[in-house]
């Protein structure tokens, strides 16, 4: 949904402590590691937009309402076609609405959609709503549906605001009620055809299994898990740390929180995102510059945590001050409202460019293993092993060490660590994706690398191996 009260991201602010998401230390013998495919990662990436903002509030100057700057933009998060392609917004507003032409030229283009489910007090039906996602599906633009936006969102909320709904067994319901059965006929409707993601929390002590929505699900002869094929987290980190920081990273403490009542699903992340402002009503602090090296931080974690999808929200700064109640939302773009690219937009780009997959079989072709060991990582540090279908790897290494505390800027992280190989490769180049797409470093026939970690993660790329490791 569009409208969202000041500091409703805030609800968790300080609730909840990560944990490590698990990362590569020396040790003394390294076990070889299955690859993940560097096209599954970047098609993991999605991003929030809000075309149904030239429909809204007589907002000409939104960059939403012209789709133009629209396009512009995410082709620079796609360059070559090996970026980004995953989008998320809703068709609530669709109906009857033109910007539902450029929803599907959009994916006539290419992309895929993520498309949550609205409503609001005066129209909670959603059957208008599934039509349209029928005529994306059969446009082959669909990548997943997923349930109502927020359900206990003090300022829209369905079960929040009593909102009743009228289910598709006749009865009509209230509170988690509605909840569970309007998941249910989305569920009904689209599973099997497309995945279907259970509805977002914005309290994620709602997601307990012992929660007032597990045990409603009971109450209704059905549970949560049985009602999505993925579960929905909803994540915004607080008080400027990095989100896999041992000390205040909240990233792996909100995914347990917002899974715990379906464990046992795979998951996506359909928000998340940084502000470039110090907002001290909600806990959320931010730069330009730190929420570019925080962005990627996040997009590999997730990744490495299990998420099928992370959706960074939002595409552009809304440009909505003449709603004062929307000013918070100003600051939370990849790009500026004129269209310009921030660092973090940049940086994308860059990454993408760096493991965009061009391969036929980017996305089907088995992974290989590969034994290394990394000397030297520190607590905050991680490594993810991303493969491509031409057979170099991908070897991701990163600090989650915070460049911020609330307002205070942190010194960035300086760490000089030893890449340990099995064998040794004919060709090894070296990215930081935060400053360009072209390598920093170059090197050739190398089991031994040495590198300095800092604020930016590093991407070593080394070619297919042609000999055993020398004695």
């Amino acid at each position: 949904m569009s409208l969202r009260p000041l500091g409703r991201r805030g609800f968790t602010a300080g609730a909840i402590a990560a944990t490590a998401l698990g990362s590569v230390a020396a040790s003394a013998r390294a076990a070889p590691v299955t690859a993940a495919r560097a096209a599954d990662f970047i098609r993991s990436i999605g991003v929030q937009v809000h075309l149904n903002y030239n429909a809204l509030w007589g907002a000409p100057q939104s960059p939403y309402a012209r789709p133009e700057t629209v396009e512009a933009a995410l082709s620079w998060l796609n360059p070559q076609g090996l970026g980004v392609t995953l989008l998320r917004d809703t068709l609530f507003y669709a109906v009857g609405a033109r910007y539902f032409d450029q929803v599907r030229q959009l994916g006539k283009l290419g992309y895929r959609w993520d498309i949550y489910i609205g409503y609001d007090a005066d129209n909670p039906v959603h059957g208008p709503q599934f039509d349209l996602i029928e005529r994306l599906l059969r446009d082959g633009a669909m990548a997943f549906v997923e349930g109502c936006l927020e359900v206990d969102n003090a300022g829209w909320g369905l079960q929040a605001r009593s909102i009743a709904y009228q289910g598709a067994d006749g009865g009509r319901h209230a509170g988690w009620r509605a909840v569970i059965a309007a998941q249910r006929d989305l569920h009904e409707r689209f599973h099997g055809r497309i995945p279907v993601a259970l509805w977002s929390l914005a309290d994620p002590a709602n997601g307990r299994a012992n929660g007032p929505a597990a045990t409603t699900a009971g109450a209704m002869g059905t549970s949560v898990a049985a009602l999505a094929d993925y579960g929905n987290v909803h994540f915004y980190q607080h008080h400027g740390r990095s989100p896999g920081d041992p000390d205040g990273g909240e990233l792996a403490g909100i995914i347990r929180a917002e899974t715990d009542y379906a464990p046992d699903l795979p998951f996506v992340i359909t928000e998340t995102g940084f502000v470039d402002i110090f907002d001290d009503r909600t806990g959320y602090y931010g730069t330009r510059e730190v929420n570019a090296a925080y962005t990627l931080r996040l997009l590999l974690g997730a990744f490495q945590a299990g998420s099928i999808a992370t959706v960074i929200y939002q595409l552009f700064d809304e440009a909505m001050d003449h709603a004062d109640d929307m000013a918070f939302e100003n600051h939370w773009g990849l790009f500026t409202a004129r269209g310009e690219p921030k660092p973090a937009a940049t940086a994308l780009r860059h990454l993408a460019m760096v493991l965009g997959d061009a391969g036929p079989d980017a996305t089907g072709f088995a992974p290989s293993d590969l034994a290394y060991r990394l000397h030297g990582l520190p607590p905050g540090g991680r490594s993810l092993l991303l493969q491509k279908s031409d057979g170099r790897f991908a070897l991701v290494v990163w600090s989650e060490d915070s460049l911020l505390r609330g307002r205070q800027s942190l010194p960035p992280p300086l760490c000089r660590l030893e890449l340990e190989l099995e064998m040794a490769f004919p060709a090894v180049r070296i990215f930081d994706p935060l400053a360009s797409p072209l390598p920093r470093r170059q090197d050739r026939d190398r089991d031994r690398i040495d590198l300095t970690l800092g604020a930016a993660p590093l991407v070593i790329e080394l070619s297919p191996p042609l000999r055993s490791r020398r004695p």
